[in-house]
């Protein structure tokens, strides 16, 4: 995935902060301090948001699953997030390759 979005979309590293699977599992892309792509230029959610890919065939809600409650957890534990968490679900309309 990050060299997709490296190599053939030209982004400097992967798109996403972390990548969830439907089992569960939490991947690190960009981490917790460093934004997402699709932030940047005045961006409604920037520097108060994460991005989440996912690896999945479910989209919503997504996040009621084992793995994004895992995350905030851990978010709010570092003090990385807020106390107060809301998700916002779209699609990004990602290059063809």
């Amino acid at each position: 995935m990050q060299a997709k979005h490296m190599d053939v979309w030209g982004f400097e590293d992967i798109a996403f902060n972390f990548v969830l699977t439907d089992d569960g599992q939490v991947f690190e892309g960009r981490g917790w301090c460093v934004q997402g792509r699709h932030k940047g230029g005045g961006h409604l959610f920037e520097n108060v948001s994460i991005t989440v890919g996912l690896l999945t065939d479910w989209w919503y809600p997504w996040y009621e699953g084992d793995g994004p409650k895992k995350l905030v957890a851990l978010g709010q534990r570092l003090g990385a997030l807020r106390r107060e968490v809301t998700f916002q679900t779209f699609r990004i309309p990602w290059p063809e390759t």
